[in-house]
């Protein structure tokens, strides 16, 4: 009996010891079935998104669509990632110009599910300028740049800017003075704006510029719309001093038609009166080519030379 109660005293002794050790190792599975954490905004859970980023002309009456891979982080709205791309075009190049300034930003987002929300920051009030109609231009550009960016996403239709008040820090709807809408209704709050690609560089677009810049006289605007890639053009006071000895000009022009034979190739046709301030004479369907060069439609210089340049000498 004995050495049956000392058996039965060390099983049961074996029971409790068991009961204190797990049969699993603490590190074996731990983080197997952890959730992946995205430790900092653009790391691999987020995810990319092509857009067209409308960035405005130097002279901000029209707009060069760039395309663009955005990473957006997750748990951000794709919406703030693309105002955040397009915000950062500080420099992009050619005859392009930042659609915004330093200090302005988008502080906030939201829907209802048709119109989109912009809250821009206090710095939209205060463009960088102190020449008011370049001030009404760098707001205008930059709220055309966001609305028609966002809009191309395919999401909304129409976005609604409001902006953080310097004074009081209240958000409201600027008025459409302030966000560079002068003349008609400027004291209006700024209503809905929707896509507007009338105002797109298109090669159609482009010869018009050139035009206008040539029937003014406006030399650098010329220059910069002309494609020179390996065209031999002269350099831009060379440009100039051609120029300034033409006796003729163009006194009118029209726009026919436009024939975009690939993505980077158009022929424009045009109607010309020439003037040398005497007589006048007129050019009938004239082509004018023009190339896409780093997204911005040009027209190319041999073609403007040959046609507008020779054809008044």
């Amino acid at each position: 009996m004995k050495r049956f109660a000392v058996c039965i005293l060390i099983v049961m002794m074996l029971l409790t010891l068991g009961g204190c050790v797990s049969p699993f190792s603490e590190n074996d599975t731990v983080g197997e079935y952890t959730p992946e954490i995205d430790p900092e905004p653009g790391n691999s859970l987020g995810s990319t998104v092509k857009v067209k980023l409308w960035i405005p002309l130097k002279n901000r009456r029209y707009f060069a669509l760039l395309d663009q891979e955005i990473s957006v982080a997750s748990g951000e709205r794709t919406e703030m990632a693309v105002c955040k791309a397009l915000l950062s075009q500080t420099q992009p190049g050619d005859i392009l110009t930042a659609p915004g300034w330093s200090g302005l930003s988008v502080t906030d987002i939201s829907d209802d599910n048709q119109t989109l929300y912009v809250t821009l920051s206090r710095e939209f009030l205060s463009p960088p300028t102190t020449d008011v109609v370049e001030s009404a231009r760098m707001a205008k550009a930059a709220v055309l740049s966001l609305a028609n960016t966002l809009i191309g996403l395919k999401e909304y239709t129409q976005v609604q800017f409001l902006v953080e008040m310097p004074t009081t820090g209240k958000v409201q709807r600027p008025t459409r003075k302030q966000a560079g809408f002068i003349g008609s209704d400027e004291n209006a709050v700024l209503g809905l704006l929707m896509q507007q690609d009338e105002l797109i560089l298109t090669p159609a677009n482009a010869v018009e510029l050139a035009l206008n810049a040539f029937e003014s006289m406006d030399s650098l605007v010329l220059y910069d719309i002309l494609y020179r890639t390996g065209m031999g053009a002269p350099d831009v006071f060379a440009f100039q001093t051609v120029l300034q000895n033409l006796e003729h000009t163009v006194a009118e022009h029209q726009v026919l038609e436009v024939i975009e034979t690939d993505e980077t190739h158009a022929i424009v046709y045009v109607d010309l009166t020439f003037s040398d301030g005497k007589e006048e004479y007129l050019v009938t369907r004239a082509p004018l080519a023009c190339r896409r060069e780093n997204g911005v439609w040009k027209v190319e210089y041999t073609s403007f030379d040959e046609l507008v340049l020779e054809s008044i000498h």
